[in-house]
């Protein structure tokens, strides 16, 4: 009995997923789990619930992009493609001893040569990542000579402890150099 519940669960979740995944192609485009709800119950007649919505999106995206994990091994063509466009960028991966990402530093060429000629105030900030993967996304920012935001170097640390803080200003360092009278905020 319990075999075939499951059975059928992971059908309709597959089923739901097959309706759903054409809706998600579009990332502009704002597919709610109230619309797939709607969407089934108008074109088959079937009630489900927002749960079997939600595990089937998941599931759609998944078929749609891959597994998150998939996504970090992509990395280093990434990094590839960014030395490709941006010759002379500062550029820095670090992985864990089996081989695991860890941090990422990017200063793109055109960003480190306009720092030059902007004001030696430097504002770091940090956001948590949400999704299967944590980590935190840091950037550094500063005001060009029209107070517009510059943004001067971006990356993932896995967490906001001295390690990961020291690594990330460390590859500033030697991304932009010294300065005098430079500030850090």
């Amino acid at each position: 009995m319990r075999d075939r519940i499951l059975t059928k669960v992971q059908a309709i979740i597959e089923f739901i997923s097959g309706v759903t995944a054409p809706k998600l192609v579009n990332h502009k485009r704002i597919h709610t789990p109230r619309d797939v709800i709607e969407d089934i119950r108008e074109l088959y007649g079937v009630e489900i619930t927002y749960q079997q919505v939600w595990r089937a999106r998941e599931h759609a995206l998944e078929m749609l992009k891959g597994k998150p994990s998939e996504g970090y091994k992509q990395m280093p063509r990434y990094i590839w493609m960014l030395n490709k466009v941006y010759p002379n960028s500062y550029i820095r991966m670090q992985k864990t001893e089996d081989n695991k990402f860890m941090y990422l530093f990017i200063a793109l060429r055109p960003l480190i040569r306009g720092f030059d000629y902007c004001r030696p105030v430097v504002v770091v900030d940090a956001a948590h990542l949400g999704g299967a993967y944590k980590g935190t996304f840091v950037s550094a920012s500063t005001l060009n000579a029209a107070s517009c935001i510059l943004p001067l170097a971006y990356g993932v640390i896995d967490t906001e402890n001295d390690c990961s803080w020291t690594w990330f200003f460390e590859q500033f360092k030697n991304a932009f150099g010294e300065r005098e009278n430079k500030c850090i905020v």
